[in-house]
């Protein structure tokens, strides 16, 4: 998670925190808190062994209007794990900007023709768009999926962010 605000330094939920380990029906969940500046972030893994899935919650206790830029869910793709080639993503994009992918269904899969990520988000939680970065570097590639929960224009007001 990273919270951009024009004059201030950047806010991220890398901090080093104490985790509370827990076992759970199907797999473990891992939680912690990072304080920051804005007030405490509470992160949330589900590791779901039977379901095959790794799930991610964050709550932020934010009680002030906030105004900037704010992405979560950051996912970078191994260059080696995937065929460049053939690497691709697929969603239902809703829209034709060029900036952002709409995620109408909360669904997108990044992959090559034999494996494949799929990052899902629950749309009646936060209206997300994706944020896709694809550049060559060296021989490879850097491959980045971000959410995006909230961006800063020239449009943009102050605004709660609700504690979910």
């Amino acid at each position: 998670m990273v919270f951009e605000t024009p004059g201030r330094p950047k806010i991220t939920d890398l901090n080093a925190v104490e985790p509370q380990l827990m076992q759970v029906a199907g797999g473990l969940a891992v939680t912690g808190v990072v304080s920051t500046p804005l007030g405490p972030i509470e992160k949330r893994w589900l590791i779901d062994e039977a379901g095959g899935r790794l799930l991610l919650r964050y709550r932020l206790h934010w009680p002030e209007p906030m105004l900037g830029s704010l992405r979560l869910g950051h996912l970078t793709l191994m260059p080696k794990a995937l065929d460049a080639t053939g690497l691709c993503y697929r969603t239902h994009n809703g829209g034709v900007a060029l900036e952002a992918v709409g995620l109408t269904r909360g669904l997108i899969e990044l992959g090559d023709a034999e494996r494949w990520v799929r990052l899902r988000c629950e749309k009646t939680q936060a209206a997300l768009v994706g944020l896709v970065t694809h550049q060559p570097v060296q021989g490879s590639h850097f491959t980045r999926l971000a959410l995006s929960a909230r961006e800063l224009d020239d449009t943009s007001r102050p605004a709660l962010q609700p504690s979910r």
